[in-house]
Order: structure tokens, then sequence, then C-alpha cells
């Protein structure tokens, strides 16, 4: 949303097109943090023990986790282009590319978002220090 004010104030005549996919860069900055220190709860609450007692399997409870961590990344990337737009349309206009390339870049923009939300949760779910894993996660996604 912010990079669509910066936009109409840095170039007017430059349409949503340049800024609408900054969510591919940003979201990934907080969905790592963010996923390694929800993730990594599970393990200094121990929960994970008691789910694994329920009768579920370890595949079954690391694939719901990578799973929920992908479905909340594609939902901020969709949250995020959609406040984009309600600014942007006012600011900048229509976007001025084709509907399929746009559309080809947004699916590869939350494709890029998702995947690396799966590594960080793949990471985080390697280690079992809630810090640790906040710590290499967001280094390897800002570096």
């Amino acid at each position: 949303m912010l990079s669509a004010v910066w936009n109409f104030l840095k170039m007017p005549e430059a349409g949503q097109e340049y800024s609408i996919f900054s969510f591919a860069i940003f979201i990934p900055m907080f969905s790592a943090p963010f996923t390694a220190v929800i993730l990594g709860g599970e393990f200094s609450d121990n929960t994970v023990r008691n789910k694994i007692i329920s009768g579920r399997t370890k595949t079954e409870v690391y694939f719901s986790y990578v799973a929920v961590s992908a479905i909340a990344a594609a939902a901020m990337c969709l949250l995020s282009a959609a406040a984009h737009f309600a600014v942007g349309l006012p600011l900048l206009g229509m976007i001025r590319i084709s509907y399929a390339e746009f559309a080809l870049l947004f699916v590869a923009g939350i494709l890029s978002t998702v995947t690396v939300t799966v590594l960080t949760a793949v990471i985080t779910l390697c280690t079992h220090s809630r810090a640790a894993a906040a710590a290499v996660c967001t280094v390897a996604v800002c570096s």
C-alpha cells in the first residue's frame, strides 16, 4: 500500500504494475520470523509431543505446519495486493500491462512467497530453539 503512494509521489505517470508485486519482497521478510516464532513455540511448549501422543504421525504434524504456513503466506499476499489496489487505483489508475501477463506475474509472486515461507517452516522444524530458528530464517530471507 505504501509502495503505491510512493510510486505516485515519485513518478505519477507510472502505473501500478511497477509496485503491485512488492509483496513478493516484503511478505517473506515478515513471515520468516513470524513462522519461526510460532512453530518454534510448538516445540518449546511441547505441544508437538501431545499431538503425536494423540495418534498423529510426525509426518502429518509437520505437513500440517507447512500447509498452514503456506496458506498464511498466500493470504498475506492477497491482502497486500487488495490493499494496494484500494490505494493504487485512485492514485495510479488501471494497470497498463496485459491481464494475462499480470496474472502470471501475480501467481509467480505468490508462489515465490509461499516457497520462501515453506523453507522457513522446514528450517524451523529442524531446529528446536525459537530464537535460533528466528535468527536463521531472518538472515536467510534478508540476505
